[in-house]
């Protein structure tokens, strides 16, 4: 596995045990559709 995958699934274990809170995971989910939309990838709401 290379440094980056690494790096990744350690960011994504440290994200997981953010999101035990409602409002963690509300604040997360606005961040990530902000980004799908400011790249054009996202829906349009």
């Amino acid at each position: 596995m290379s440094a980056i995958d690494e790096s990744f699934y350690a960011s994504s274990a440290k994200v997981d045990a953010v999101l035990t809170s409602e409002s963690a995971q509300a604040m997360t989910e606005s961040i990530f559709l902000g980004l799908f939309r400011s790249t054009g990838k996202g829906f349009e709401a």
